[in-house]
């Protein structure tokens, strides 16, 4: 999991960037979304897409003072099944 903590206010429906240059190796690139699940499940996760080596996604509601993780899996042009882990914080 990233050091990183996201914020959002509770009212807003926001698009936030999952990077995954990190877990890519050379020459490979994100083809496609598997998931993105959202513990604890009281997070509006909207359809994600993607854009090498970003996937997007829209998120909104929440509870004020959660911090969630957000697990997200995309597949590569190599063949490979990534994971990564953000976390997000609901905020006044």
């Amino acid at each position: 999991m990233k050091d990183e903590i996201l914020e959002k206010q509770i009212s807003e429906s926001r698009l936030y960037d999952i990077d995954f240059t990190d877990l890519l190796v050379t020459g490979d690139t994100v083809t496609g979304v598997t998931s993105i699940i959202a513990a604890p499940a009281t997070l509006t996760v909207g359809t994600p897409t993607f854009a090498t080596p970003l996937v997007q996604v829209r998120l909104s509601g929440g509870t004020l003072d959660v911090t969630y993780v957000l697990t997200a899996i995309a597949t590569t042009l190599l063949g490979n099944t990534l994971e990564t882990d953000v976390r997000l914080r609901i905020i006044d």
